[in-house]
This record gives C-alpha cells, sequence and structure tokens, in this order.
C-alpha cells in the first residue's frame, strides 16, 4: 500500500509569463514585467512550489518543475534533498528569467503524472493548455496565483468597470477549467 502512494509523479508548472499584484493600475506601469512584485502572482505561485515541492518530495514522490514559458529551464523529475535543493535555485532562475513568452506548452509530461499548473490564469491559453492536459488523462490541479481581490485604478473613470471585467473573465476560465475536469483552486 505505501509503495503505491509514494510512487506517485508529481509536475509542478509554473506561468512565469506575467507577475502581476493586486492594484491593476500597476499592470500598466513602466516596470510591469520587469521585476518580481512581492505578494504578486509570481512570488505566490514559486513559494507555493517550493512548498509543494518539499512535502512531495518529504512522503517520497517524484518532483519535475517545468516552465512553461521557458522549457529550458525544466527539471526532470527526482527525489531527494539535493533535488529538493536543485527545485529551489531553479525557481530563483526561472523568477529571474520571468517575463511575456509568445506561448506556453507543457513537454514530454510523463504518463500518469499529476500536473500542478500555478498560474493566474490571465488568458485562455493558459486555461486551456490545463483543459487539453486534463483531456490526455492527467489529473490537473489548476492552482491560482491571482491576487484577489483586485484594486480598481482610482485614476481613470472605468478602472473600477476594468477591474470587475478582468475578475469576471478570470472567474469564467476557472469554472470552464473545472466543467472540464480539472481541479481549481479558488485563491490563494
Amino acid at each position: 500500500e505505501r509503495h503505491a502512494e509514494a510512487d506517485a509523479e508529481i509536475v509542478l508548472a509554473i506561468d512565469t509569463r506575467t507577475d502581476v499584484g493586486a492594484d491593476v493600475a500597476g499592470w500598466s506601469s513602466p516596470h510591469y514585467g520587469a521585476t518580481t512584485r512581492p505578494g504578486g502572482s509570481l512570488d505566490r505561485a514559486v513559494r507555493r512550489a517550493a512548498s509543494m515541492a518539499a512535502g512531495y518530495l518529504r512522503q517520497g514522490d517524484r518532483v519535475a518543475l517545468m516552465d512553461l514559458s521557458r522549457p529550458q529551464l525544466n527539471i526532470r523529475s527526482g527525489v531527494g534533498r539535493r533535488h529538493l535543493m536543485r527545485i529551489r535555485t531553479q525557481l530563483v532562475v526561472c523568477v529571474q528569467a520571468a517575463g511575456w513568452a509568445s506561448r506556453v506548452a507543457l513537454h514530454k509530461l510523463p504518463h500518469g503524472c499529476v500536473v500542478v499548473l500555478l498560474s493566474p490564469f490571465l488568458d485562455d491559453e493558459i486555461a486551456e493548455l490545463a483543459v487539453q492536459t486534463r483531456k490526455h488523462g492527467h489529473v490537473v490541479l489548476a492552482i491560482n496565483t491571482l491576487p484577489l481581490p483586485l484594486t480598481p485604478d482610482q485614476e481613470t473613470p472605468w478602472g473600477e468597470v476594468a477591474a470587475e471585467m478582468i475578475a469576471a473573465e478570470h472567474r469564467l476560465r476557472l469554472r470552464r477549467m473545472a466543467e472540464h475536469g480539472v481541479a481549481v483552486t479558488r485563491e490563494c
């Protein structure tokens, strides 16, 4: 019984294309995407990925790390303390190289693995990736890293409406993924 439980293959897949905070006005700043915001979506994703890697590795599971926008930063599955240190180091590299990419992709997933997808889910491409991964027979857990509630831009007359639209589209993406069998967390 224990051998079957400890033989899981976990893939931590991080969407590093963008890093947003709860303040929508900051999304249009010239430094948007250039640095990691404390408490932003990427900071939350990295902290959760490091924590989950430690927990899964402690249980004896195999853990891999995938940067969805830059596959050259991926780490193959492994076990043990040294592998945890490798994952933590690579998470730092992923954050330093973060920024928009043209496409996201999950490359060469192990058969029967559990995919933990950490993203703010701000576009349809990432939601479709989760759905397609689920349709290929993998268990997919979507962890929402968007800091909620969103704070509208008070300097524009349409700031509140824009924040509501972003939040509504976000909820629709999460609901669509759940309808297709993806396990979705509401908030982190």
